[in-house]
């Protein structure tokens, strides 16, 4: 005779955590491929439109940030995938700037 407790409170099923680690490593290598893939295109433009003047090469400039851009727009919905284009910019800044740093500092010793 004795009764089920009763729940009050009923639990929810947990969805299941999706990785970001995929993601992030898809947004490292965007950077990476929006750099080199940018550098050529930049480079093929400004060889075909070189004569025209500078104003190609300026936008030429630009291109691999709007590739990236590009890149993130359009799969900002992948889980990890800005973090991997944070972290890979962050990476990249912080060991140009300790090179710069060990190299300024092996000149003036």
């Amino acid at each position: 005779m004795t009764d089920e407790p009763m729940e009050f409170f009923e639990e929810e099923p947990e969805e299941p955590k999706i990785s970001k680690g995929l993601g992030c490593f898809y947004g490292g290598l965007a950077v990476v491929g929006s750099f080199i893939g940018g550098s050529i295109l930049g480079g093929l433009l400004i060889g075909v439109l070189g004569d025209i003047g500078s104003g190609p090469g300026a936008i030429v400039g630009f291109l691999p940030l709007g590739l990236l851009i590009a890149a993130g727009i359009y799969w900002r919905k992948i889980p990890g995938f800005l973090l991997g284009i944070g972290l890979t910019i962050g990476i990249s800044l912080a060991l140009v700037t300790a090179c710069v740093a060990v190299f300024v500092g092996s000149l003036s010793g």
